[in-house]
């Protein structure tokens, strides 16, 4: 990367929807990214040489988490407000802080192998006087095969539900923080996936259950999924979003959209945000 420039507003006409993405930082200053994530108003990517980025998705300024930490082979990155885990070459599962890059396998060695998509959930605190009181631990899941995984806290992982995920090809997490209904007592918790059909699922994260959210086709074309504060977005090949609320499971195309191919899209606050096939940052608001 090259010390980022002045932000460049690019609106483009297409066919399907009035495409408003503004390009954010220097051309081309993305064009080694193999991996991204969503960060707190910002974008987390790893390139091809290993290293770890930290986007602030405002103004395009960027900065190298762990100077002398290299990544490589990442397949699979999510991340939560102090960490960010990364899916490696042989399949081990890597957790990085995120002040200064530092770095330790977690959980069994190869463990994530199969995985081929994943999403990291919260904790939840509950105020305290003192510290904070955990009510409910992070934990990371990862779609494998047919089934959903989740790893704990300690990372020991274990299937929930039945496996009937053989076709789903994206996870995702879209509802809006969690909340404390009273006490310690919490919401039920959906995770979301998106099948070859371009179906949307629920699942529940307790039991597993699993319902339709929206038919097949909803998301037809959708190349990426992400989501954030009660919408799963779909990007389809020409950059066009569709958005699907998680409470009613209503598809709504956006207005704004990326207006051209995209590599990576992720929801980042008020954002989505992206890399398309030049290198370029991009984002649109959603």
């Amino acid at each position: 990367m090259k010390p980022a420039r002045a932000l460049v507003t690019l609106t483009v006409m297409c066919a399907s929807a009035t495409a408003s993405a503004e390009n954010v930082g220097g051309p081309a200053e993305w064009l080694a990214t193999v991996a991204i994530t969503a960060g707190e108003d910002q974008m987390l990517s790893v390139e091809s040489s290993g290293t770890l980025y930290l986007t602030d998705v405002r103004s395009g300024e960027w900065l190298v988490i762990g100077k002398d930490v290299k990544h490589p082979g990442v397949r699979l990155m999510t991340s939560d407000p102090s960490f960010v885990y990364t899916v490696e070459g042989d399949g081990s599962l890597f957790q990085i802080y995120g002040f200064d890059g530092s770095t330790k396998r977690v959980g069994v060695a190869k463990a994530w192998t199969h995985a081929r998509a994943i999403a990291r959930r919260p904790d939840v605190m509950k105020p305290a006087e003192g510290d904070a009181e955990v009510v409910r631990p992070a934990d990371i899941w990862t779609l494998e095969g047919a089934e959903l995984i989740r790893a704990d806290g300690d990372f020991k992982r274990k299937a929930v539900g039945k496996p009937a995920h053989a076709d789903a090809t994206h996870l995702v997490l879209a509802d809006a923080p969690v909340t404390l209904v009273d006490s310690d007592k919490l919401a039920p918790e959906s995770i979301y996936t998106v099948s070859r059909d371009f179906s949307v699922h629920a699942i529940d994260m307790a039991t597993g259950a699993r319902k339709e959210l929206a038919k097949p086709g909803t998301l037809v074309g959708a190349v990426h999924v992400t989501g954030a504060n009660g919408k799963i977005y779909g990007v389809n090949a020409k950059g066009d979003v569709t958005a699907v609320a998680t409470k009613t499971g209503k598809a709504t195309p956006l207005e704004a959209g990326f207006g051209k191919p995209m590599r990576f899209v992720v929801a980042v606050g008020d954002f989505l945000v992206g890399v398309d096939a030049s290198g370029n940052f991009n984002r649109i608001k959603h």
